[in-house]
């Protein structure tokens, strides 16, 4: 399935689901807040990242992930005026699933949903994580 195929059908599902929840009669107010778990990037191993949390995917913070990498070389601003119009797929409190640009997460209610199209789209910038993904087949 290509890339964008993929994305158009998250978008779909997650308009979907945002749908349910919204009509059903749920307490979203009294919802708990569920911790996202971390992975320690430096001391773990990329076979164990893809078991835990590609497989089956789900949030995760990665701590050391981009340390000794070109990665660090990357800020806010610096991805805002280089890949700022790139367009990519959007969440936030009032839509969800949505296209828009990269700068538009600049509004701090909205946020990436994936960057991989700001990737896509200027493949040089792959290189900065070859490597980091291997994991054994």
């Amino acid at each position: 399935m290509h890339h964008g195929n993929r994305n158009c059908v998250s978008i779909i599902l997650q308009a979907r689901i945002t749908k349910i929840m919204s009509n059903s009669n749920f307490d979203w107010s009294k919802a708990k807040d569920i911790p996202i778990p971390e992975y320690d990037w430096k001391n773990g191993n990329p076979q164990e990242f893809y078991e835990t949390f590609v497989k089956t995917p789900h949030p995760v913070v990665l701590r050391g992930f981009m340390t000794g990498t070109d990665l660090m070389d990357y800020t806010f601003d610096n991805m805002m005026e280089k890949f700022g119009d790139v367009k990519v797929a959007i969440t936030g409190k009032k839509e969800g699933g949505v296209f828009g640009t990269l700068k538009d997460v600049k509004d701090p209610d909205k946020y990436l949903q994936n960057c991989e199209s700001v990737f896509n789209q200027h493949p040089g910038k792959n290189n900065s994580f070859q490597g980091l993904f291997k994991t054994k087949d």
